[in-house]
């Protein structure tokens, strides 16, 4: 068995340090997302959120706590956009959970980019009096400067219903996962 020079292993220049080829993405098959930009955002129980029946709302999103908005994704004169410094492809996971509602009907957590496009668009089904959560995980790719917005839309046919009063249920994690190609 022969040994391998650390330095220059997948390294096309002999004697370069590893640290230039390791971690790109390209070299190696083990892209590394912890050094990506994320941000997690919840919403507090003690500002409750109105969504109109049948209306898609931009949810606002309280200040990230410390440590958790590594690319300043949010700011306070626009707390609904989760904004993208940097271009690449962005892995988005929102989750609404509903309070109990007086009717049935559909509740959704839409994700849209930049005001206009709607990039997904799950609904879930409710029961009259019963709570319900709704989110899915999609990847996206965006243009420096582009946002997102998550929007709540439900169908109890009563009137606005609001997301439920707890922080940890209403949600939504961005992380950057890979450049554009």
């Amino acid at each position: 068995m022969s040994w391998v020079d650390l330095n220059t292993l997948q390294n096309p220049t002999p004697g370069a340090a590893i640290l230039a080829a390791w971690g790109d993405g390209v070299r190696d098959n083990d892209y590394d997302h912890s050094h990506q930009p994320w941000c997690r955002l919840s919403r507090a129980a003690a500002l409750a959120v109105a969504v109109p029946d049948n209306n898609a709302t931009a949810i606002p999103w309280d200040a990230p706590a410390a440590g958790f908005d590594t690319d300043v994704f949010w700011a306070a004169g626009n707390p609904t956009r989760i904004t993208c410094a940097r271009a690449g492809v962005y892995r988005i996971s929102p989750l609404l959970t509903w309070a109990a509602g007086v009717g049935a009907g559909f509740r959704a957590a839409w994700v849209r980019v930049s005001g206009v496009t709607y990039i997904s668009q799950p609904y879930d089904t409710a029961a009259a009096g019963f709570a319900a959560s709704s989110g899915r995980m999609t990847e996206y790719p965006m243009a420096a400067g582009a946002y997102f917005e998550i929007m709540g839309f439900q169908t109890s046919g009563g009137g606005a219903l609001n997301l439920a009063a707890a922080t940890t249920l209403n949600y939504v994690t961005v992380t950057r996962v890979r450049e554009l190609p």
